[in-house]
Order: structure tokens, then C-alpha cells, then sequence
């Protein structure tokens, strides 16, 4: 294969491929187009192929397809660009990438395949957008891109890589589809600075805004590991794996003071200078200064033993530590040896000293002042409001207390009106770790000019109060949590932290005290929103329900009964909780003619076992809101059993297969998929817009299950054809214990048949695990399992208990059920070599038992013998003759050999089924009552009414039509219409009932099958005509019938019997409903069947 030579022109040279197979499977091919001018790089296009066999007319044909490796499926709202990763590490023009239109679809190839092949995305519709980081598109996946704009916020795009055939399926849709991968959640006061690791870009280094929350997806998905690292500027910095779920490393940052005064940060002041701070200029002298954010000679820290400790004469601590500073800081101090009573002092900056604590220490009133411990003295400024000017001295003066005139007659000290003239020992430039030279946003948040409550005589240059550089306590909390689906990063300050009680309605919870923790800034108390509803749903159904299962051929297959049901449902506008169980489960095989009554019910225990009163079934819920996305979030699914009992019947599975749809005659199986490609497409398209499912914890707990499968050696072709298309061949076993682990997942967010496939597989793996305990079981071998278990039962009991009837019971039991299973085997080896299909399948019938009782097990076993008996006698002549006739002379020859070999085989295919009949009875007589299965709830329902329409049960027709299939030897293809009761007698011997089907009448002098209750049986081809007649006022049914037929119609001899009714209502009820049916049988008579195949599709 290769490109064509015109599709480049004259200047290429196209390069045929690789060989590739013809006999099925998928494989893909890249197709090299050479360019002669210059030394540039070949065109590849990647070429993905099929081979799939034909189906219906095509059966012998293999079908190549032949389709792009890659396909780009823009189905959200916006404009896209697309290129390979590489070509976005520079500028590049509009004609280095694809464009993408909403809702359009179009082939993609690598420019370069000797490149990174990653795929890089931006959105066309931000102005200057960012590319993402590159991803693979050559593997199935679902995850979402994140492209930046020039303020470096997240603009986040899904995309699900979907294989469809050889090709590959990007389809891209907007991020509001699916919940995000990750959120941020600042619920601190701070800016905090989030980036991933190894990506040196700092444009991808952004801050999140305090108190805000941030959809996050990862900038490049293919840099490993993935980490994601947070900081704070002045503070420190951690990196973090969001796939672990705990509390990481905390986040610090040095909280500083500014000792601010407080009328210049009032609206109202009107001064010459607003926003006045202390500040230590010229050796260490304090002054009032404007406000310089960050600025570290302005910067104070409280100790614990009240010092103010000034940040700018002390190099930067470790956040994380800060005693790790061996020098201790300056301290702020007066600049006298003592305070002078009722003089100002100036302030200074001193090394700490015990024997100053009266002039170190320091507090905040509640007037708003800050004071020393040494007297009523407080920090204010020189000259009163006007003092408080840019460049105003500091002094530890009287408080308001003292006169105040002395304070404004005063002059200052010639210490405080000196000039400084030494220079700093930190310049009063120096900017603390470089926060003033960058706009951090949301840096102003948490400086705040409170104004401290203060008593009215308190002047207002005598107030200083204290404001923080930033908000909080300086160490953040970092821990990694889901949220439904999403997993969050919770950035919280351990200030904001408190635990508050919390109602709860949920059932399992009631005899608990649930605390949950809040984040954030405090609030309110804790409740329900007074706008929200609760509703409270709850059903018992002691009697429970039943589901009958029926199919489109009028055939009922199961009925399912459920009983003692519990629900209970709580909705809130936050949640919805289901808790349900049923007491009691059981399914009935409904079908005629089954082996086993009974397909599912609860295990029966004994009486070693220790009482269990779970439910047989339980189901616990727990949903929350999904708001705008396409998925379901549940919190907890849990689902558990009771121990099961499963019977499998080979007639009844392909019975429910073919009711889901499997073996329909599909008409297109002879047509070629035209639209082979758009499917495919729109399967891609629909992938993405399928609802997810999320469970934080979900689990399947299946209990032991007893299982058992029953195979079936005469299946219908419908049923036949299914069974040839499964990938599984049954063999019959019985009563193998299989003990399964439960499927438990967490934190699963999936799409609904992915979730079936995950739960398919892991069970499908259990059981192939317990294939040993299977193959104990098999028939063949006797069910050598069961066979040990019943011996061991049995002398269990005879230790514990002394009972040595049990002991006989179990080892009859065991003994006889592996005679039994491993005669029938041999019987059915020795039958087929007979090569006589006819008499094997008469040979099924006569073995089939219905009832289980131990007299039709013997009874079949003498049919089953003296079938085989016949069947030798009579079978060298019976196949020479059959052969004869379908071969002439060859077939003949043939016959006779199957005759000799029949001579043999059935006599003993006879003795070993009376062996097996025999032994069957001795087990079910020697079966223990508490391990026999549970009979049917109720008999198998008519399905076919007036009309062929499904009727209401009636338990009085569902005994007509047991004993319709009584009476025909199990005949199920003929259908009951009616049975009436015609005459009563008090004795109950004179009873007279009809029984109508679609093909004969019945009268019966009781209602019991027998052959010897039938008093009249008319074929409905022989009834001529029906009528109720009335004589001597006696009310009879008279039938007009055929008794002998002639040529000539003259001569054709009736016969007119009379059946008497107590009524004249049921007379003429009864031949009314004999004159349907016989209109239905002439119907049916005369239709001719229409064949399936049509000429036009033939050959």
C-alpha cells in the first residue's frame, strides 16, 4: 500500500509499506511520501487497517478496511488550535496548525514522527491563550487540558481518546461535561502561589485569590512525577502528590505588626499625613513615618513575654522555625536610663535586658493605647493631634490621666531634639524578601484599619494599635480529599479550624454523635437551611411482590418472588439515602418440561449452623447532588447476599439470552455496513457524552453460592444457533460451593458498561478460580465433592450427636447420587454409539421426571429399559429398512452395521438407565428434608388468552393447563383456552368438566389427569358444529362430529353426542368458547407459513 503519486505532484515520491496479513485483526501502517527538494522531512500519513470476517452472505469473506490512525472530534463550543507538541515551544504562524471549528471532525498526522508525538491544544477565542502541554492521543484515556490566558487563569478542556476500530477518536468537549481532576480551595486570608513541579515556565506559576476556589488540571501531563507545589511569598513552599489522600506538609509565613497610629488610618483625619507607622531611623530612633508595605524597619513581632521585637534589625528567619536564630533582635525601649513622671521620653531600640523589663514590656488597652509596665505612661507623639505628622518623634509620655497642659509647655528634651547623624544599621529602604517590589494580589487583604474602642477623653494622637503585614495565624493546614469525583486541595489556617455536631437522619448513624469539621472563617451554628425539605419514604411489603417473565413467544420462564421487602428513603436537598432488603428471595423455572423447579433460593441451613437472620438481599445508598455535570455521585453502594442456591438449566439460559436479543434474525447480517464509518463516529462522540458514574466506596458482596447446571441434550435451532455462537461449552455438575471474594473499589469514577465490565470480570475471574470445586462436581465423575461431604456430614453427626440413622441417610445419599450420576454418563456414552438419533431422543423422553417423586424415578428407569430392549430386538431391521430407504443399497449396507452395533448398545443402555432410575429414587428417599429444594410458589401461568394476548394469572387456569400437559404427555406446543366445570355433584363423583384447547376437547368426569377420567375427546378437525340445546329442560352442548369420512360427502356418517350442563349460561358459554377455538385451528390450518429467505438475497 501507498500513497497516491498525484496527491503531492510530481516532486514526491511515494514509498510503498510494510506487508501486512489479510486473516484478521488490526494493525496500522505509516506511508512515507519522499520530497525531492531539499533536505526535508517526509510526509507520513498513518494509516490504520482491519480485517474482519464478512457476516450473513459474507461469512466467507474477509473485509479490509482502511481508515486514519487519528481523528480530531471538536465537539465543544469552542475554536480550536492543534498542533504537535514541539512546534509550540516557539511562535508560530496560522499555517503550523490545524483549526478546529466547534462540532467538526477532521483526519490528524504527525508533521514530524521523528518527534515527541504529543498533541498540544490552545483556544482561539481567548485572545493570546497559551498552548497545553502535550499529550498522547495513541492510547485510550479520559482527562482534561489546561491552557492559561495572560492573567494565568485555568481555562480547562476534556478530552476522552476513544478507539473505534483501527482509529482513534480525540473528541474534545467543554469542561463544564465532567467534573475537574482537581480543585483548590484557598480558605485562608492569604494569596497562596501554586505551580507544577519541573515546569520552568514562570507564567505557569499563578496565585490563588484568599477565600476563593479554582478548577486545576495538570499544565503538563506527560512530566512525571506529577506534583503539585504551593507557596507563599515570604513564607514557604511545599510540593505535594494529589494521589495520596492525607494531610501533607504545612505551610509557614512570618505574621508581622506595624505599630500604627491609629487616627491617621481614620476616614475622618484630616491631617497633613494619613497612615502614620512606627519606624526606626538614624541609630535606632523611633519616629512616625507613612506606611511602606513590607518594609522591614516598619515590621514588629510580639514575643511571648511582651516585647516588641523589631524585624529590621535582625536578618530573616526560617518561617518554619524562627527560634533557629541564635542573635536575638532588637527590642523597642526608651531612650533615658528610667522613665521620668510626667516628662516625654523618646523610644529606642535596645538588646533585651532583664533588668529593663519595665521599659520592654509591653501591652495594648483597651482604650486603644499602648503602654509600658512603668506607670500610666503610653507611646504618642509630640504636640498633640498636629504632632502626628511624617518625621514626628515617638515618646513614652503620660497617659491622659496627667495635666495636659504640661504636656504641650514642655519643651522636648535636648536628647529628643538633637539630630541623628549615625546612619541606620539597616538602610530604611530595605524591602523584606523583595514582597514590595511584586503586585502580589490580594496582598492589601487582612490590613484592615480597625479603629480599637477607646474612652472619649483619650486624645487622639496618644492611640497607636497594632495591624498585621498579612491576615492569619502564619501556619497553613494542607491536606488532599475527594469530593465526589474531584479531588480537592484544602489550604485551611489552623486558626480557622472547629469541629461543631451535626445532625443526622441517616439509619445508620442514629445511635452515633457526628462531628464534622469546618473550614474557613467561623460560622453560625450548624443546621439545616430553613428553605430545605426532608422527606422520609418508607415501605414494608410483608407479602412482597412477584415477577412473572415472559417472553415474546408466549412463554413464561421465571417467576421471580421477593419477599418481606424493607425500603427506606431519606432525601435531603444535600443527599439521598436508600437502605432496602428483602427477607426472601426465590426464582422459579417456569418453563414446561424443566428439570428443576426451582433456579434461586435462599441456601437452607442446618442445625450446626449458626442462626443468621440477614436478609437475603441488602442495598445501601448514599447519592449527592451532581448539579450541572453528566454523572451521578454516590458516596457508598453497598450490595450483599445471603448464601444462594443456583440451579442452571442449559434450556432456560439460552431461553433468557434469547430474550435479550441474541439469535434474532437480522436481515442486515447479508448487507455490508455502508455506514461502517459514521458509526464509528458517532459511538466516539457518544462516549463522551455518556453519564458517569462516581462511588466513593462500592462494594458487591456475594455470599457462598451452591451451584448447580442441569445441560440439555434436545434444544430447539433457535436455541441451538445461539449455543453455537458462545464462546462456552456447559457441563453438567452439581452442587459445587463457591466461595467468591468481594468487588470493592474506591473512589471509581466510570461510565455505566465500563462499570458492568469491571464487575463481569472480576466475578468471571472468581469462578474460574474455583474450577476445582467445579470439577468435583461434574456428573461424570460422579460429584465425587458431594459425594465426601455427604459421608463427612453424616459421621459429623454420629460423633456429636450419636445419630447413626443420619449416618445412614448421608452415606445412602452419597453412594446412591454418584451410582446414579455416573450409570446415567455411561448410559448416554453407550446410547450414542448406537448412531440412532431417533431412539436417543425417544429414550430422553421416557427418562424425563417432572415430579422428583421416587416411583416415577423407578418408573422411568423400566421405561427406559424396556425401550432399550425393543430397540435391540428390533434394530438391525428397523436401520437396514431406514437405510435403505434414505440411501438405497449403500445406506443399506450402513444400516445394518448400526443395526448389529444397536443390538448391543441398547439393551445395555437400557439395564444402565433402570440402574440409574433405582438409584435416583434411593437418594431422593434417603434425602434429608431440610437440604430438599423448596417446590414452586405457584404453578406456571397461561400465557395465551383471547386474542393471544397475555392474561391475568388465574390459579384455576394454571391447574387447567397442569393438567392439560398431563393429559398430551407434556405436549407444550398445544395451548390451553378454557376449562369449565359443567355439572356439580354433591358427592363429587358426577363432576363433569370440559377442557378446550387449540386442538381438542376434553370432557373428563374429574379434575384430575388420568386417562381413564376422559368420558370424551373430539379433535377440533372433527367437529362439524357446536350449539347449546335445551330438551325436556335439561340444558346440554351438542357437537356435531365426523365419524367416518367417504368420498362422497353424502355418505360421511355423523355422530351428534350430548354433554349435560346444570346451566343454560355455561351451555352456552362452553360452545361459544368451543366455536373459538375451532375457528382458531381452521385459522391456523390455513395459513401458510411465510419463508424468511427471499429470492433477491440468493445467489
Amino acid at each position: 500500500m501507498r500513497v497516491g503519486q498525484s496527491i503531492h505532484g510530481h516532486n514526491s515520491l511515494p514509498h510503498w509499506c510494510s506487508p501486512f496479513s489479510l486473516e484478521g485483526g488490526m494493525s496500522k501502517r505509516a506511508l512515507h511520501v519522499l520530497q525531492h527538494q531539499g533536505n526535508r522531512p517526509d510526509w507520513v500519513y498513518n494509516i490504520g487497517i482491519q480485517v474482519t470476517p464478512g457476516r450473513g452472505r459474507y461469512w466467507g469473506t474477509n473485509i479490509v478496511t482502511f481508515a486514519p490512525q487519528f481523528v480530531l472530534d471538536n465537539q465543544s463550543g469552542c475554536k480550536l488550535a492543534i498542533a504537535q507538541h514541539f512546534v509550540t515551544k516557539k511562535e508560530i504562524r496560522q499555517q503550523e496548525y490545524l483549526t478546529a471549528l466547534p462540532l467538526c471532525s477532521l483526519p490528524f498526522h504527525w508533521p514530524r514522527v521523528d518527534l515527541d508525538q504529543l498533541l498540544a491544544v490552545k483556544i482561539l477565542d481567548i485572545d493570546h491563550c497559551r498552548w497545553s502541554g502535550g499529550f498522547y492521543i495513541d492510547r485510550i484515556n479520559s482527562f482534561h487540558i489546561n491552557m492559561r490566558d495572560p492573567c494565568g487563569t485555568c481555562h480547562l478542556l476534556k478530552v476522552e481518546v476513544v478507539q473505534q476500530g483501527p482509529t482513534f477518536f480525540i473528541v474534545f468537549a467543554d469542561a463544564d461535561v465532567m467534573p475537574p481532576p482537581f480543585r483548590i480551595d484557598n480558605c485562608t486570608d492569604v494569596p497562596v502561589l501554586y505551580y507544577q513541579d519541573k515546569t520552568g515556565d514562570d507564567r505557569l506559576k499563578t496565585f490563588i485569590e484568599p477565600q476563593k476556589s479554582i478548577p486545576y488540571a495538570w499544565d503538563e501531563p506527560t512530566v512525571t512525577p506529577l506534583r503539585l507545589t504551593l507557596g507563599i511569598m515570604g513564607g514557604t513552599s511545599a510540593s505535594y502528590s494529589l494521589d495520596k489522600l492525607e494531610e501533607g506538609e504545612q505551610l509557614h509565613y512570618e505574621n508581622f505588626i506595624y505599630l500604627a497610629a491609629t487616627a491617621t488610618f481614620d476616614t475622618s483625619w484630616n491631617g497633613p499625613t494619613p497612615e502614620l507607622v512606627l519606624d526606626c531611623v538614624h541609630n535606632n530612633n523611633i519616629m512616625f513615618r507613612r506606611k511602606e508595605k513590607s518594609k522591614r524597619n516598619q515590621l514588629w513581632r510580639m514575643t511571648g513575654s511582651g516585647m516588641l521585637e523589631h524585624e529590621g534589625s535582625m536578618p530573616p528567619r526560617d518561617p518554619r522555625n524562627p527560634s533557629t536564630n541564635s542573635e536575638p533582635g532588637l527590642v523597642l525601649d526608651i531612650a533615658d536610663l528610667a522613665p521620668r513622671p510626667g516628662q516625654c521620653v523618646p523610644l529606642t531600640l535596645r538588646k533585651p535586658d532583664v533588668c529593663r523589663r519595665s521599659t520592654q514590656t509591653w501591652r495594648f488597652t483597651e482604650q486603644g493605647q499602648l503602654c509600658c509596665l512603668a506607670g500610666m505612661m503610653c507611646v504618642q507623639a509630640v504636640g498633640g493631634d498636629r504632632g502626628l505628622q511624617d518625621g514626628a518623634i515617638a515618646v513614652l509620655g503620660p497617659g491622659p490621666s496627667s495635666d495636659q497642659q504640661s504636656i504641650h509647655s514642655d519643651k522636648p528634651s535636648t536628647k529628643v531634639a538633637s539630630p541623628m547623624t549615625t546612619s541606620d544599621s539597616w538602610p530604611s529602604g530595605f524591602e523584606y524578601s523583595g514582597a514590595a517590589s511584586r503586585n502580589i494580589p490580594g496582598s492589601n487583604i487582612g490590613t484592615s484599619k480597625p479603629t480599637p474602642p477607646r474612652s472619649a477623653h483619650v486624645p487622639r494622637h496618644m492611640l497607636i494599635s497594632r495591624q498585621k503585614l498579612r491576615p492569619g495565624s502564619g501556619c497553613i493546614s494542607v491536606r488532599v480529599s475527594m469530593d465526589g469525583p474531584i479531588r480537592v486541595i484544602e489550604l485551611v489556617d489552623i486558626q480557622q479550624r472547629q469541629v461543631v455536631k451535626r445532625m443526622t437522619m441517616e439509619k445508620d448513624l442514629e445511635d452515633w454523635e457526628v462531628y464534622d469539621e469546618l473550614k474557613g472563617k467561623k460560622k453560625g451554628n450548624f443546621r439545616i437551611p430553613a428553605s430545605g425539605f426532608v422527606t422520609e419514604l418508607s415501605i414494608t411489603l410483608k407479602n412482597g411482590i412477584g415477577v412473572s417473565l415472559v417472553n415474546s413467544l408466549s412463554e413464561e420462564l421465571l417467576y421471580l418472588t421477593l419477599k418481606n421487602i424493607s425500603v427506606e428513603v431519606v432525601a435531603k436537598p444535600t443527599a439521598i439515602t436508600l437502605d432496602a432488603s428483602v427477607a426472601h428471595i426465590q426464582a422459579d423455572n417456569q418453563m414446561g418440561g424443566a428439570q428443576r423447579s426451582v433456579v434461586l433460593f435462599v441456601s437452607p441451613t442446618s442445625r450446626r449452623d449458626v442462626l443468621d437472620n440477614t436478609p437475603a438481599l441488602y442495598i445501601s445508598a448514599h447519592k449527592v447532588p451532581s448539579g450541572r455535570w453528566k454523572a451521578e455521585i454516590f458516596k457508598h453502594l453497598y450490595v450483599s447476599t445471603k448464601r444462594m442456591t443456583v440451579h442452571i438449566e442449559e434450556q432456560l439460559l439460552w431461553k433468557l439470552l434469547q430474550l435479550t436479543g441474541m439469535g434474532k434474525d437480522d436481515r442486515t447480517l447479508n448487507r455490508l455496513d455502508e455506514t461502517f464509518d459514521t458509526h464509528r463516529a458517532l459511538s466516539a462522540v457518544t462516549s463522551i457524552q455518556s453519564t458517569r458514574y462516581y462511588f466513593g466506596t462500592v462494594k458487591l458482596s456475594v455470599n457462598r453460592v451452591t451451584l448447580s447446571m442441569v445441560t440439555s441434550s434436545k434444544l430447539t435451532p433457535d436455541l441451538k444457533a445461539i449455543k453455537n455462537v458462545m464462546p462456552m461449552r456447559l457441563i453438567a455438575f452439581e452442587q459445587a460451593n463457591i466461595d467468591m471474594r468481594s468487588f470493592e473499589q474506591y473512589h471509581v469514577f466510570e461510565t455505566g458498561p465500563f462499570l458492568i465490565s469491571e464487575i463481569t470480570n472480576h466475578y468471571g475471574g472468581e469462578l474460574r478460580g474455583q474450577a476445582a470445586k467445579i470439577l468435583g462436581s461434574i456428573d461424570f465423575l460422579g460429584n465425587p465433592l458431594g459425594l465426601v461431604h455427604d459421608i463427612t456430614e453424616g459421621i459429623a453427626g454420629f460423633v456429636k450427636d450419636g445419630n447413626v440413622g443420619g449416618l445412614l441417610k448421608n452415606v445412602t445419599h452419597g453412594v446412591s447420587n454418584s451410582t446414579a450420576k455416573v450409570m446415567s454418563s455411561i448410559s448416554d456414552g453407550i446410547s450414542t454409539v448406537g448412531l440412532d438419533e431417533d431412539h436417543n431422543s425417544k429414550r430422553e423422553e421416557l427418562r424425563t421426571v417432572t415430579s422428583g417423586s421416587s416411583s416415577d424415578h423407578i418408573m422411568a428407569g423400566f421405561r427406559g429399559l424396556s425401550h432399550g430392549l425393543v430397540g435391540g430386538v428390533t434394530s438391525l431391521f428397523s436401520q437396514s429398512i431406514s437405510g435403505a430407504q434414505q440411501e438405497g443399497l449403500g445406506g443399506f449396507i450402513k444400516g445394518m452395521g448400526k443395526g448389529v452395533i444397536g443390538t448391543v448398545t441398547k439393551p445395555v443402555s437400557g439395564v444402565l438407565d433402570l440402574t440409574s432410575g433405582v438409584a435416583n429414587a434411593l437418594r431422593d428417599s434417603s434425602t434429608r428434608t431440610s437440604n430438599r429444594d423448596p417446590g414452586r410458589v405457584r404453578l406456571p401461568r397461561c400465557t395465551q388468552g383471547p386474542g393471544g394476548l397475555l392474561p391475568p394469572y388465574s390459579q384455576a387456569a394454571a391447574e387447567a393447563l397442569t393438567v392439560l400437559h398431563e393429559l398430551n404427555d407434556n405436549n407444550f406446543s398445544e395451548h390451553l383456552i378454557a376449562m369449565e366445570q359443567l355439572t356439580v355433584d354433591a358427592s363429587g363423583d358426577g363432576n363433569m368438566h370440559v377442557l378446550i384447547t387449540n386442538r381438542q376437547v376434553f370432557f373428563l368426569n374429574a379434575r384430575r389427569a388420568r386417562t381413564d377420567n376422559i368420558v370424551l375427546k373430539i379433535s377440533h378437525s372433527d367437529i362439524l358444529h357446536c350449539s347449546s340445546i335445551t330438551t325436556d329442560g335439561k340444558f346440554y352442548v351438542e357437537l356435531t362430529r365426523k365419524t367416518s369420512l367417504s368420498p362422497d360427502a353424502s355418505s360421511t356418517s355423523l355422530n351428534k353426542p350430548r354433554v349435560r350442563c346444570d346451566r343454560l349460561n355455561i351451555a352456552k358459554k362452553v360452545a361459544q368458547q368451543i366455536k373459538y377455538a375451532k375457528n382458531l385451528f381452521e385459522e391456523r390450518y390455513q395459513t401458510l407459513d411465510v419463508d424468511n429467505s427471499s429470492d433477491d438475497e440468493d445467489w
